[in-house]
């Protein structure tokens, strides 16, 4: 009787050999870093909606801009661990008032 050998799976469209439970886990990470982006984005958009809303004389402005351009630097940080390095888009798209994109960065 001959000796048997185990190895992994293949893929049978890319003709190497699976690796159990990285994959799926790069496709779990992968998921979750999409979800936390579209969160983040959701959250920029809402405080910029809000920050909008309120009028420029209002004393409780100053604290809406601040969450905004928490919000927004936390959208940018999250694309940028996806990849996207440039954010022209984001700022075209979102259209921050400039007291925003002041408060942006590390404290």
């Amino acid at each position: 009787m001959a000796a048997m050998s185990l190895r992994p799976p293949r893929r049978p469209d890319a003709g190497f050999p699976l690796r159990a439970g990285v994959d799926e886990l790069a496709v779990e990470i992968m998921a979750e870093k999409a979800s936390a982006l579209e969160r983040a984005g959701r959250k920029a958009e809402q405080s910029l909606a809000t920050l909008a809303a309120a009028a420029r004389e209002d004393p409780a402005r100053a604290p809406l801009v601040r969450t905004a351009a928490d919000a927004l630097y936390a959208y940018l940080i999250q694309r940028e661990l996806m990849g996207f390095r440039r954010h022209a888009d984001v700022f075209e798209r979102l259209r921050p008032p400039p007291e925003v994109v002041a408060k942006l960065g590390a404290r």
